[in-house]
C-alpha cells in the first residue's frame, strides 16, 4: 500500500516517511512521532523568514563595509602616493609615461572615493557605479600596461596589472552575486 500524502510505500497504519495515518490502519493504536523534515511550513511563515533574512543582510556591514573602506581610503592612498612619488622625483617629472601614470592614478583615486562613498551612503545605483568603476579600472590598467610596455619600453609592469585585474574581478563578482549587496541597494 502507498501513502496518499507522499507516495512512499506504507507498511502499517502510518507512513514511515511522513507519518500520515493510513486508511484501515486501526490495528496499531499509537502513531509514531512525525519526522520534522516532512512537516510543511505555512506560506506566511516562509515569507516571514525570508523577510527576516533580508533585514538581517540589509545594510553596509561585513565585506561591503570593508569594500567601502578600500574604495574610500585604501585605493586612493596607494594611487595618490604613487603619483606623489612621480611628481616629487625630478628625474621622473620630465618623462611623459611617468606623468601620464601619475595623472591616471589621481583620476582613479578620485573615482574610487566617489564609488566608495556612493556605496557607503546607499545611494541609488551605487552598486552599478562601483561595478563600472572596477571594469574601467581594469581596462585602464591593461591599456596603461600596453602603452608603457610597447610605446615607451618600460619593463616589469605586468605584476601591477595582474594584481589590479584580480582585485577588480573579485570585487565585481562580489557586487554581482552578494545577497547583502542585492538587499541593501534594492530599494535605493
Amino acid at each position: 500500500m502507498y501513502c496518499q500524502q507522499c507516495g512512499a510505500l506504507a507498511d502499517g497504519p502510518f507512513c514511515t516517511s511522513c507519518g500520515k495515518a493510513q486508511p484501515g490502519g486501526d490495528e496499531y493504536p499509537s502513531a509514531p512521532s512525525l519526522n520534522p523534515q516532512f512537516v510543511t511550513e505555512s506560506p506566511a511563515l516562509i515569507a516571514a523568514r525570508q523577510a527576516a533574512y533580508r533585514e538581517e543582510l540589509r545594510g553596509v556591514r561585513g565585506w561591503l563595509l570593508f569594500l567601502c573602506f578600500v574604495l574610500v581610503f585604501g585605493k586612493p592612498i596607494l594611487c595618490v602616493s604613487a603619483a606623489f612619488r612621480i611628481f616629487a622625483n625630478p628625474i621622473w617629472r620630465h618623462k611623459t609615461p611617468d606623468m601620464i601614470t601619475a595623472v591616471v592614478n589621481v583620476l582613479i583615486a578620485a573615482c574610487s572615493i566617489i564609488a566608495g562613498l556612493k556605496l557607503w551612503l546607499v545611494k541609488p545605483r551605487a552598486e552599478q557605479f562601483a561595478k563600472d568603476f572596477f571594469l574601467v579600472s581594469a581596462a585602464v590598467s591593461v591599456s596603461q600596461n600596453i602603452a608603457l610596455r610597447v610605446v615607451w619600453g618600460v619593463p616589469n609592469v605586468e605584476r601591477f596589472v595582474v594584481a589590479n585585474l584580480f582585485s577588480s574581478a573579485l570585487w565585481y563578482l562580489y557586487l554581482t552575486y552578494s545577497d547583502r549587496v542585492r538587499f541593501t541597494y534594492e530599494q535605493a
